[in-house]
């Protein structure tokens, strides 16, 4: 008889369920082990695990979906996988001249030096 069950679900990535996982495996391995107190150090390290991998599935799932053309959202892998593909980015569209509005009245100055209209 195998520790793991033999048909492993996928779909429980998070802290509570791989936590209770861990605590259904102990169970199994040590049936005398009865104390999960919060306070205990076995609970803590299987806190601790489970926090882990929690963290790690999270990482991993986002590397998978960053790794494909249809779900990716950052811009450096969609401009990656468009170069794998052979795809080449166009040079950007030159800016229109901008137009200075009129400004209302502005008093004066003083200054010697001569400046541009802001715009």
């Amino acid at each position: 008889m195998g520790l793991l069950a033999q048909a492993t679900d996928y779909t429980d990535k998070d802290f509570d369920s791989l936590r209770l996982r861990l605590q259904s495996l102990v169970d199994s391995v040590f049936p005398d082990w009865t104390d999960f107190n919060v306070a205990n150090f076995g609970n803590i390290l299987l806190e601790m695990y489970a926090f882990v991998g929690d963290v790690l599935t999270f990482y991993q799932d986002n590397q998978a979906r960053e790794s494909q053309l249809l779900t990716a959202t950052q811009r450096k892998n969609l401009i990656g996988l468009t170069k794998l593909l052979g795809f080449r980015r166009l040079a950007p569209a030159p800016r229109p001249p901008r137009r200075c509005s009129p400004s209302p009245r502005r008093r004066p100055r003083t200054s010697s030096f001569a400046r541009a209209p802001r715009c």
